[in-house]
């Protein structure tokens, strides 16, 4: 009776410890985003910018190797607004001369993505990106769209489990 006693007790003492050790490994990412946002930045460099609740900025993230050369020479970005750093990121991305490169005969667009979950400090904030992006560019000369990808731009039927579609629209 006693083995019996400790088996149910220590098989107890797992699953305790299997359902505390799952409810850790819940998606940070969700979380985070609660409170913050995240915005991408695609020319060829691609940076993630992420800011808190009223647009200042908390970290910059290399996604690529170039965007990695951009964010390692700019370091004093913390807590400023969105608006300064984007501006600063899109005249070093035109500095490293980016801009002057062109694509089948145009100038590189530049993406402008709001991640899925993302709060907006405000609702005019994506559109205040797109013109802080479009004015910095202005000063190398070049034809350079911007182009703007928020949440209703993502594909609804591959959104899956409550999450946002990585995807999307066609349109």
């Amino acid at each position: 009776m006693n083995w019996r006693r400790k088996l149910l007790v220590a098989v107890s003492s797992l699953a305790v410890l299997a359902a505390v050790l799952l409810a850790g490994c819940s998606n940070p990412a969700s979380v985070a985003l609660s409170d913050t946002g995240r915005l991408i930045l695609r020319v060829n460099p691609e940076i993630e910018i992420a800011y808190d609740q009223n647009g200042n900025v908390l970290e910059l993230t290399g996604k690529n190797a170039d965007g990695e050369k951009i964010v390692s020479s700019y370091t004093d970005y913390a807590g400023q607004s969105c608006e300064t750093v984007l501006r600063n990121l899109v005249q070093r991305i035109g500095d490293a001369g980016y801009f002057a490169e062109e694509i089948d005969g145009n100038g590189r667009n530049i993406v402008i993505q709001i991640e899925p979950g993302s709060i907006l400090p405000e609702q005019s904030f994506l559109s205040d990106m797109s013109n802080t992006a479009r004015d910095a560019v202005k000063g190398f000369q070049e034809q350079s769209g911007v182009v703007t990808i928020d949440e209703k731009d993502y594909d609804p039927a591959y959104a899956k489990n409550g999450n946002a579609s990585p995807y999307i629209t066609e349109e």
